[in-house]
């Protein structure tokens, strides 16, 4: 989230931001429960985090510890395979390699350094959107060496997959 210093931990981020706050306190208008796609199993929409938060009815995440029963692991492996924090970590490696400025401390006062990474995100889209006619391996901004481009979002409809925030 922007806004919060690097070393705040993200569970500390998150039950202080307005997201976050709704979320625990069952405020965020969700959707209602649905049935899975090729099943009549019936399911709730929820956040899917790793074990710094904490786990609620919207919010799904692994059990902790390190010997865990078979079930519990395979959940986990499960769980871990439908995140998109490797993907999210990986969209912040292609903006650090890409803008400098976000490879160390940012000297500057809370509300600059949100402006910062907001203007970053918005040429970064604009920037992927540009490229986005262009084969892979001919592109300057991202090319395929340092962007795996899976996905088919565009900056309106804002895919991580695509590179695209």
């Amino acid at each position: 989230m922007v806004g919060a210093p690097g070393s705040t931990h993200d569970n500390a981020v998150f039950k202080h931001s307005t997201i976050g706050s709704k979320i625990l306190e069952t405020r965020l208008d969700t959707p209602g429960p649905k049935v899975l796609l090729g099943s009549t199993v019936v399911m709730p929409h929820f956040f899917v985090a790793d074990q710094a938060f904490p786990l609620s009815s919207h919010i799904m995440r692994p059990f902790a510890g390190q010997a865990l029963p078979e079930a519990e692991s395979i959940f986990n492996y499960r769980l871990s395979r439908s995140t998109r924090r490797r993907v999210i970590e990986n969209v912040f490696g292609i903006l650090a390699q890409r803008w400098r400025i976000l490879r160390s401390t940012i000297i500057a006062d809370i509300d600059t350094c949100e402006e910062i990474v907001k203007a970053i995100i918005v040429l970064h889209n604009y920037l992927q959107a540009s490229e986005a006619e262009i084969p892979a391996n001919e592109r300057r901004y991202c090319p395929h060496w340092l962007c795996s481009l899976r996905g088919g979002g565009t900056a309106a409809g804002g895919s991580v997959e695509s590179g695209v925030l």
